[in-house]
């Protein structure tokens, strides 16, 4: 495994390499990322490593790693993504920050997030004020 997450690193290059290819990895083998370190020089199976291949290949045209395993973490969120929705990006959730130094704890609240893609800045919000609707 070791191996295969250093070759697919080389071909994707850049600053994510390595964990872009363990995401990829660990999607089609539906582990933790815990499980790649335990078995790092483990055989991989003919159809995981097709599978790999595929999602890899995708990749290195472009596509995004949330599109191809279909979550994208956000906040304390694991959020289901497709190219339907906008990936929630990283610094959205200074925005959640910001926001949640403004809202309440005490009050119930309506929460709505309309055209920004997955939903995500409302159901982050929601998760850190419990009385929230969204």
């Amino acid at each position: 495994m070791r191996q295969i997450v250093a070759d697919a690193s080389a071909r994707l290059g850049g600053v994510e390499a390595r964990h872009e290819a363990e995401l990829l990895l660990l999607h089609v083998l539906d582990r933790p990322r815990s499980w790649l370190f335990a078995h790092a020089t483990d055989p991989l199976a003919a159809a995981d490593q097709a599978a790999f291949e595929t999602l890899l290949a995708r990749r290195v045209a472009g596509e995004p790693v949330a599109y191809l395993t279909g979550r994208r973490g956000f906040w304390t969120l694991d959020l289901e993504v497709d190219p339907a929705t906008l990936i929630p990006r990283p610094e959205t959730e200074l925005l959640v920050e910001l926001a949640l130094e403004r809202l309440p704890q005490d009050r119930a609240l309506r929460l709505a997030d309309l055209g920004t893609g997955s939903g995500a800045i409302a159901l982050a919000l929601a998760s850190e004020r419990p009385q929230a609707q969204v």
